[in-house]
């Protein structure tokens, strides 16, 4: 297989590379858009990645070969129920136009997108709307599915995928929190990820 050149928006600690080295797929390139200094850090250490600095500074990185895949978990605050659910009338969740802005630009061959769940309804549907269309409009024929990390890890966490191929839920490995504690004890078979609700219990 040939080595493929990616570029991962919003990158954090580069899971994505690693989920392709993890795959065996040959990556040639490996450019973020990562803005976090930790997380730049541990991904450096960890993997091979150059680091393009503010997503919002794009237009001073045209020059990049042709990719053949996008990868972005982009900003969910202003999607998620946890939340004030501005949209995108929130600074982060404007980020999405720049986001498609660098998919128009560089026409990448394949893209994964991810969100929280409650990008979906987000400005009642809207904003799933308007990406879909958006899209569409640049020539890309767009899958989505919600999806469980639960079904490959210990943790209960819903989201929402768009590709630009057919997917479909992983089956349940069956992992639960005990298995990951190094002591193995847990009063939950699953962890959740903290939110509004938490103080809650």
């Amino acid at each position: 297989m040939k080595p493929i050149n990616v570029l991962s928006c919003f990158d954090g600690l580069s899971g994505g590379r690693i989920a392709l080295d993890r795959l065996k797929i040959p990556v040639n390139k490996y450019f973020a858009f990562e803005i976090d200094k930790y997380a730049m850090k541990i991904a450096a250490k960890n993997v091979d990645v150059i680091h393009l600095g503010d997503i919002k500074g794009w237009q001073f990185f045209t020059e990049l070969p042709k990719l053949d895949l996008l990868l972005a978990g982009f900003p969910c605050q202003s999607y998620s129920i946890a939340g004030k659910r501005l949209g995108l009338d929130d600074v982060r969740g404007s980020l999405l136009y720049d986001l498609l802005n660098i998919i128009n630009y560089h026409k990448p061959k394949e893209i994964i997108l991810e969100n929280v769940k409650g990008f979906l309804s987000a400005s009642k549907g809207e904003v799933h709307r308007f990406l879909l269309k958006s899209l569409k409009d640049m020539g890309y024929n767009i899958h989505w599915n919600v999806m469980n990390s639960s079904l490959v890890s210990a943790q209960n966490r819903e989201r929402v995928y768009y590709t630009t191929w057919a997917i479909n839920p992983p089956e349940d490995r069956g992992i639960v929190l005990k298995d990951i504690l190094e002591n193995g004890y847990t009063d939950r078979d699953k962890s959740y990820c903290i939110d509004a609700n938490y103080f809650k219990g």
